[in-house]
C-alpha cells in the first residue's frame, strides 16, 4: 500500500492589539507498506473446523487527525495568579498532525468452530494476540501560544495545554471470543422460528506513549463485551431483542479547547428492540414494514476520574431513539 498524505490549513498570528495576520500552514508524508497475509481452514471432525490466520494489517489515521490546522481557546476567567502552563492554564488548544503513520499490527488469529443443526446453529472458541508496531494516540504537551489573539486581554502565561495526534510504538492486544448461535427448535419443535445469539469477549492491552509514564490500555477497548439476542422469525414476522455490555474503558472524549482527552468512562449496558412483518401473498405481497427502538433503557453515558465513578466528570442522557420504515420488493 503506497499513500501520498498532504494536509493544509491556516494559523493567526497576533502582530499587535486588535491585529492579526493569518499564514497558511501545510504538512504530510508518504509511506509504502507491504501487508502479507494467510488463512488456513482445516476440518478436523464432522462439521469441526480449526481456522488460522497471520497477517499484517493497517488501518489509516482518521481524518480530522490529519489536518494541518489548529483551534486555541483563551478563557479569560482563568487569567490569575494561580494560573500554571499544565494546571489551570487560561490557553488551551488542539489539532492535527499531517505526518500520521497509519495504524499498522501483526495479528494471529486461531479459532474452532463447531456447526450443528443442519448447520443452522454454530459455537466458536477463538483467541488473538495483536502486536502494535505503531498506532496512534492523543499526545498533550505544553505549548507556547505567545501571539495568539486574546481580545485584548494581557496574558499572566503564554503556555498551555496543546492536544494533538502522535504516533505510538510498541504495544499488544490479545483475548478470547465466545460466541454461540442456535435455533430454539433443537429442544423442541413447538419452539420453531425461536433463536438466539450470545458472545462473550475478554481483551486485555498494553500500550506506552509516554517512556516518562506508566503503561497504559489501549484507548477505546473494553476488558469485558457481553452480547447477546432474542429473535422470533416466523410466518412473516421478525421480532428481536438485542443487549450489549461492555465493561468500563479508557475513553477519548473532547477536552477544554476542543482537544480530545483521555477520560475512563463507566460500564454500559444498551437494550435494543424491533419488530416487523413481511406480507407474503394477496395485494401487499412483497411490502415489510419495521418498528425499531434504541437504548429503550435510556442508558447514560458517564465519564469519571481516578478510578472513581462517584466522581463524575461528563453525565449524558441521550434517550431513546424511535423508528419507523418500510420497504417493497418488486
Amino acid at each position: 500500500v503506497y499513500t501520498d498524505q498532504e494536509g493544509r490549513g491556516f494559523e493567526a498570528q497576533q502582530l499587535s492589539a486588535g491585529v492579526a495576520a493569518v499564514t497558511e500552514v501545510t504538512g504530510g508524508a508518504k509511506y509504502l507498506e507491504i501487508l502479507p497475509s494467510s488463512n488456513f481452514i482445516l476440518e478436523v471432525g464432522d462439521d469441526l473446523f480449526a481456522r488460522f490466520a497471520v497477517a499484517r494489517t493497517l488501518a489509516r489515521p482518521r481524518m480530522d487527525d490529519m489536518r494541518a490546522s489548529r483551534n486555541f481557546s483563551f478563557d479569560a476567567g482563568k487569567n490569575n495568579a494561580s494560573a500554571t502552563p499544565s494546571q489551570n492554564s487560561p490557553w488551551g488548544g488542539g489539532g492535527g498532525n499531517p505526518e500520521l503513520k497509519p495504524f499498522i499490527a501483526d495479528v494471529v488469529d486461531v479459532s474452532f468452530e463447531k456447526y450443528f443443526a443442519n448447520r443452522k446453529g454454530y459455537v466458536s472458541l477463538a483467541g488473538f494476540y495483536k502486536h502494535l508496531e505503531s498506532y496512534v494516540y492523543t499526545y498533550n504537551r505544553i505549548f507556547d501560544f505567545t501571539g495568539y489573539p486574546t481580545g485584548g486581554v494581557t496574558p499572566v502565561i503564554n503556555e498551555g495545554i496543546l492536544s494533538t495526534p502522535e504516533n505510538g510504538e510498541g504495544g499488544w492486544i490479545k483475548g478470547l471470543e465466545f460466541s454461540v448461535s442456535a435455533p430454539f427448535d433443537i429442544f423442541h419443535p413447538a419452539l420453531e422460528g425461536f433463536g438466539g445469539l450470545f458472545s462473550a469477549s475478554q481483551t486485555d492491552s498494553e500500550v506506552q506513549p509516554d517512556p516518562t509514564q506508566a503503561p497504559t490500555t489501549m484507548p477505546g477497548l473494553s476488558e469485558t463485551v457481553i452480547n447477546g439476542t432474542l429473535y422470533y422469525e416466523r410466518y412473516g414476522f421478525q421480532t428481536r431483542v438485542s443487549a450489549r455490555h461492555r465493561s468500563d474503558y479508557l475513553g477519548e472524549v473532547a477536552g477544554f479547547g476542543n482537544g480530545r482527552t483521555l477520560r475512563s468512562v463507566a460500564a454500559e449496558t444498551v437494550v435494543d428492540a424491533q419488530i416487523g412483518y413481511e406480507f407474503q401473498n394477496g395485494p401487499l405481497e412483497g411490502l415489510s414494514i419495521l418498528a425499531q427502538v434504541n437504548n429503550l433503557t435510556d442508558e447514560p453515558f458517564k465519564t469519571f476520574e481516578n478510578g472513581d465513578e462517584r466522581r463524575t466528570i461528563d453525565y449524558q442522557s441521550y434517550g431513546r431513539t424511535f423508528a419507523v420504515g418500510m420497504n417493497y420488493k418488486f
